[in-house]
């Protein structure tokens, strides 16, 4: 029978830290390799955005690229545009807005050299003589004067009704605004601080029968008196813009089921289009604008997320998700992939075991990191090995040399990581039947089973204690399991509809439910540290759950949090919308942040490793941080010269006082005095 809650605290605190700001938190490391979203080409240069990284790369002709040079970012690299002089470097970097670089290839070296806060999402970017045009979301277009690029600043901007995502400049008067469900803008910008809209172009359905989102304008490119659009579901649009004040359809292309048009590149009179998980299709034969030809050939299976294309020559560069893809399209035969660069996917987790760093990187697998590093190699830390997946890491638990991995929709894969620089295949149970999210590990009496948040489909224990792995039970919860903590014998599961508990002292019988929490719950994460839950309330807070006394106490931190880690009376908080925020709880029913570290992304998972006192973060889109803490207690002692205690005679006692304060900011332990 479930317990009913006697009593019910509810504290707030201030409404999250301020962009950019940190307190008592320094960054010593970082890793932020990431998925491929941008590629531009500019003569022989190549331009690549891996997570957070410019990466700049020599095309040696010879089917080779060499690595130049990198840039870390403070947001992801989402569009690219590269002056034609090669002299500077536009970046959209999201949430991080407008990145202005300088680029020097006689020393192969490229600078951050300003930022401009665009306020809205930065997702697309075009250059034209002294004016950057940035697509930044509910912001629209914003024009940025560049005609010195050490001091930019915003001229003018024009608001989409829909959020902006990508951008044409046609010529210094006129630009093409992809805006989501609002379609095509075409926008004058020929007085810069008063850009307006000459007309706009709604895309309507053409798939009946299907459940499908509408057409949303995506990407945008245009040659001569014709515009191409790439519409999602809603296919490629042709659209004729002759007439900027009243643009039309011209026509659209389809495939023979609908298909995801991320986006779209043109070579003479041909089109090549990049559709998510369907990979590449083209050529299709444009010349005629008003009838776009069939394929000619299969589309090309790319076997990650197709969501970017540059095409030079007879070679197509495709952003994959967790690789840029060079393909040979040369006319006439089938395309064809020549080459590959990794990068990586989001950072969803992180663990700790020894002086090692373990990430779950989604789609890219298990990355393993010393956690011994120099300034050197601090902005991208060294990758000692990686552990590829069936499917993508969501979550993971290390245990006496192995590594446990929530797999997503590949179930749960474990990797013998006994030597962590060669991570070995150990076992796997794949037939879950929706995305598991975490793992947790009892061992009991020579009994092995790992248990899943596994979605939809609850909690899901499987037995891997012989060759063969299998499901031993799973027991269904109301919303979506994310989060599993194992303690004394319990099972504490954060789903979305609540926090559960479970009796698994008798596995492999059926787990027994001996507790829930269910109002105002949006569960991501828990941490079990004796009697007490923490629990990571999503858009709630952080919710204390005092299991023996059944007092519940809600703390409204102003944030989002989604994942936590409690030591002694700290605790560190991962926000998606403030990053790391640290708070101590040594004084009874007070939770007092203490320090901070805001990111610009949408961290899930943090941990703290015992052996170098390195706080870890997995920053999602951002990749992996390293920080170090000076939170710390800072001892004052009363009185401040040695005591004397003078001879004490055999059977007789002398008393002296010592006071010990602590003005620091986190609990002081006295021990062994």
């Amino acid at each position: 029978m479930l317990k009913k809650f006697s009593l019910l605290l509810i504290l707030t605190l201030g409404s999250g830290v301020a962009s950019g700001q940190q307190l008592n938190v320094e960054l010593q490391g970082k890793w932020a390799e990431g998925r491929c979203e941008a590629i531009f080409r500019r003569s022989h240069f190549a331009f690549v955005g891996n997570g957070a990284y410019l990466q700049v790369y020599l095309d040696k002709h010879d089917g080779n690229f060499e690595l130049l040079t990198e840039e870390l970012l403070p947001g992801v690299v989402r569009d690219i545009w590269v002056s034609s002089d090669l002299q500077a470097v536009y970046v959209a970097a999201g949430s991080a807005g407008l990145q202005i670089l300088q680029l020097d290839t006689l020393n192969r070296t490229v600078t951050r050299v300003r930022e401009i806060a665009t306020t809205g999402f930065a997702s697309g970017v075009g250059h034209y003589f002294r004016h950057v045009y940035v697509a930044a979301g509910e912001q629209g277009l914003l024009i940025v004067n560049v005609n010195n690029i050490f001091n930019p600043y915003i001229e003018g901007r024009f608001r989409t009704s829909r959020p902006a995502r990508d951008v044409w400049v046609v010529n210094d008067s006129l630009s093409l605004v992809a805006a989501g469900e609002a379609g095509l803008y075409t926008v004058t910008t020929r007085v810069k601080d008063n850009p307006t809209a000459l007309d706009s172009l709604r895309f309507g359905a053409l798939f009946g029968g299907f459940n499908l989102p509408d057409p949303q304008a995506q990407s945008v490119f245009a040659i001569g008196q014709v515009a191409y659009v790439a519409t999602g579901y809603g296919g490629l649009r042709l659209v004729d813009i002759q007439n900027t004040a009243d643009i039309s359809q011209i026509s659209s292309w389809i495939y023979t089921v609908p298909r995801d048009i991320k986006d779209m590149q043109i070579r003479g009179s041909e089109i090549f289009l990049v559709s998510g998980e369907d990979g590449l299709f083209g050529p299709i034969d444009i010349s005629n604008p008003e009838n776009p030809g069939s394929l000619i050939f299969p589309p090309l299976d790319t076997e990650g997320y197709a969501n970017n294309i540059w095409i030079t020559g007879d070679t197509a560069y495709v952003c994959d998700r967790t690789s840029l893809l060079l393909v040979n399209i040369q006319s006439g035969v089938q395309p064809e992939l020549v080459r590959s660069i990794q990068t990586a996917d989001v950072a969803y987790d992180v663990e700790t075991d020894g002086g090692y760093a373990f990430l779950a990187s989604g789609y890219a697998g298990l990355k393993i990191f010393n956690l011994t590093f120099n300034e050197n190699t601090s902005e991208h830390l060294d990758l000692l090995s990686s552990f590829e997946t069936p499917g993508e890491v969501r979550g993971l638990e290390i245990r006496d040399g192995f590594a446990f991995m929530a797999d997503g929709s590949a179930g749960l894969q474990i990797a013998d990581v006994f030597t962590p620089g060669s991570p070995e295949f150990y076992g796997q149970y794949s037939n879950v039947g929706d995305t598991c999210y975490d793992v947790g590990i009892y061992d009991e009496d020579g009994s092995n089973y790992a248990l899943l948040a596994a979605g939809k489909k609850g909690l899901v224990v499987i037995d891997y204690s012989g060759i063969e792995l299998y499901k031993v039970h799973e027991i269904n919860t109301p919303g979506s399991a994310r989060k599993i903590r194992i303690s004394d014998h319990r099972a504490f599961l954060a789903d979305s509809s609540g926090v559960y508990v479970y009796n698994i002292i008798d596995l492999p019988d059926l787990p027994v439910q001996v507790n829930a929490l269910t109002a105002n719950m949006d569960a991501y994460s828990l941490e079990v540290d004796g009697d007490t839950l923490f629990v990571a309330n999503g858009q709630y807070g952080l919710l204390v759950w005092n299991l023996q006394t059944d007092e519940v106490t809600r703390v409204s931190t102003g944030g989002f949090i989604t994942d936590l880690f409690v030591r002694d009376k700290t605790i560190y908080l991962t926000d998606a919308e403030d990053g790391l925020r640290i708070f101590d709880f040594s004084s009874p029913g007070l939770f007092t942040e203490t320090g901070y570290y805001q990111t610009r992304e949408k961290p899930s998972g943090v941990t703290i490793s015992s052996a170098r006192s390195q706080i870890l973060m997995a920053d999602g889109p951002d990749g992996l941080y390293v920080f170090g803490s000076t939170i710390q207690p800072d001892i004052s002692l009363s009185p401040a010269s040695p005591l004397e205690f003078g001879p004490v005679p055999p059977g007789e006692s002398r008393e002296r006082f010592l006071r010990f304060i602590n003005t620091g900011t986190t609990l002081l332990r006295i021990e062994n005095i």
